[in-house]
């Protein structure tokens, strides 16, 4: 995932567009390539592993339910940005090649990127705040379960907190220095969202392969219904991103995106 830049509070990675859902994305890693342990009797980790499971459930149903009305909020941003910054990045493409000024248009970009993400996914800010309240309350007595699974809902609240950018100043303070200086609402924002979703990447895969052992018949059929939902969610987030940013990229006047 390539290009890792310090900020001086926090890491920033400049990762694909859709990449910003880690949330909701599965990668296999170090965690999930751990045994988990031994299947157990404690009625304890089971009662955990149901309530998990429970509002994995809810929080994707949430999710996919809600994307025509995210959908319906990116097309409001664009048409604000249209109406009050049109073409505002479209001078940057006539700058003097350089690692500074790419440097430059890259992180412009991604804020729109972002704030994109955060039109298309506003409807489920209760869903995430819901999943960061929820989550960091339950025990395994394997304690690397509960630290995955706190890290995910403390992230999914994170992620619920964040506000979008006001994307027309930034890339207007942009333009008024010559697009030559990052703005400081830029930089506070980008800074948010990289820690809002921070050390949690990837990770409902392995808390699934690492819940299976407390689960019974109930718990299996409900992790199949979830990891049915998290695929779903994800495809679906994929074919929405891709139209929606290039949307909101067109109205700021920034080029197309180089091709892989």
């Amino acid at each position: 995932m390539a290009l890792l830049r310090m900020t001086g509070r926090v890491a920033r990675r400049r990762v694909p567009l859709v990449a910003v859902m880690s949330l909701l994305t599965a990668a296999a890693g170090l965690w999930a390539s751990l045994p988990s342990a031994a299947a157990t009797s404690d009625p304890r980790d089971a009662q955990a592993t149901l309530s998990y499971l429970r509002s994995a459930d809810a929080f994707f149903r949430a999710d996919i339910a809600n994307l025509r009305r995210g959908a319906l909020a990116v097309d409001k941003l664009a048409g604000n940005l249209a109406k009050e910054c049109p073409g505002v990045a479209s001078a940057a493409g006539q700058l003097p090649p350089g690692e500074t000024t790419a440097r430059l248009v890259t992180d412009m970009r991604e804020e729109a990127e972002q704030a994109v993400v955060l039109a298309l996914i506003s409807p489920d800010q209760p869903a995430y705040r819901r999943l960061g309240m929820a989550l960091p309350r339950l025990r395994w007595r394997d304690r690397r379960v509960t630290v995955l699974v706190r890290r995910f809902g403390l992230s999914a609240a994170a992620i619920g907190k964040v506000r979008p950018p006001d994307l027309c100043a930034d890339m207007k303070e942009w333009a008024a220095g010559g697009y030559t200086k990052l703005p400081a609402g830029t930089t506070r924002f980008l800074d948010r969202f990289a820690a809002a979703r921070h050390g949690a990447g990837g990770i409902q895969e392995q808390i699934e392969v690492m819940l299976r052992p407390y689960q019974g018949a109930r718990g299996r059929l409900l992790e199949a219904r979830v990891r049915r939902h998290r695929i779903r969610l994800s495809r679906l987030l994929v074919a929405a991103l891709t139209p929606a940013a290039g949307k909101v990229r067109s109205e700021l006047g920034f080029s197309p995106p180089p091709g892989p």
